[in-house]
């Protein structure tokens, strides 16, 4: 049973079924490492990336270790809770659509895909993928929708390929749903991503019948196209 998606401490089992995900540079700089101990079983059979890393080829296996020195912790702890709670978190609470409507939560949310894209989780990216889809077909109660801002387009085509079923969705979204002012801005250093902007014209060139509708009457379709893409 998970008491908290954070630092060491064993989820449950023996130490023996326990391996350790060690964030930061260790030793080169204490004071910023975190380290998180969870059950080997549980992210191997999800994670091709943790699978290999933990494999008997890798030589840190021996001290059931895996390093992640560049990575955001806090991500890495999100990431972490779903296995054993079976839904997204946001910070430590659990992510719900009604009260992250309150916030663009997008970064965050495009920040767990791309992690999920690193460690070849495919049932987390779904996951993520569904809330993302729910965020951007569903307002809030008093009509207010999120849209995914360049931070959002900038961490996604940033960490993830070509044929990302996320990439394709954000394209869609300003396709669909967007408006000229959201791009009003596309120059300097923070610039909305080159391979945004090709794709989006490429899908701009097309019928606006043959483009989704990004609303609540279209989640089924939309959620069912997408995650079929990462089948």
């Amino acid at each position: 049973m998970v008491t908290k998606a954070g630092d060491s401490g064993l989820l449950g089992q023996s130490r023996s079924s326990a391996c350790t995900i060690i964030i930061g540079h260790g030793e080169e700089d204490v004071g910023k490492t975190r380290l998180f101990t969870v059950h080997e079983k549980v992210i191997r059979r999800r994670s091709k990336f943790f699978e290999a890393a933990l494999s008997k080829s890798w030589i840190e296996n021996e001290k059931h270790t895996v390093k992640l020195p560049e990575r955001d912790p806090d991500v890495v702890r999100q990431y972490l809770h779903q296995p054993y709670v079976g839904t997204l978190y946001e910070g430590t609470t659990p992510w719900t659509h009604s009260r992250s409507m309150n916030t663009d939560v997008h970064p965050n949310l495009a920040q767990l895909y791309v992690f999920g894209e690193y460690v070849q989780d495919k049932s987390f990216r779904l996951s993520v993928l569904s809330a993302i889809i729910k965020l951007l077909c569903e307002p809030c109660a008093d009509g207010t929708s999120y849209y995914p801002s360049k931070e959002t387009l900038q961490i996604i085509y940033g960490g993830t390929p070509v044929e990302s079923p996320e990439r394709q969705i954000l394209v869609a979204c300003y396709a669909g749903a967007g408006e000229a002012e959201w791009l009003t801005d596309c120059r300097g250093a923070d610039a909305f991503p080159n391979e945004f902007l090709l794709d989006l014209a490429c899908v701009l060139y097309k019928s606006p019948e043959e483009r989704l509708s990004f609303d609540e009457a279209h989640v089924k379709e939309i959620t069912e196209f997408y995650t079929a893409l990462e089948q």
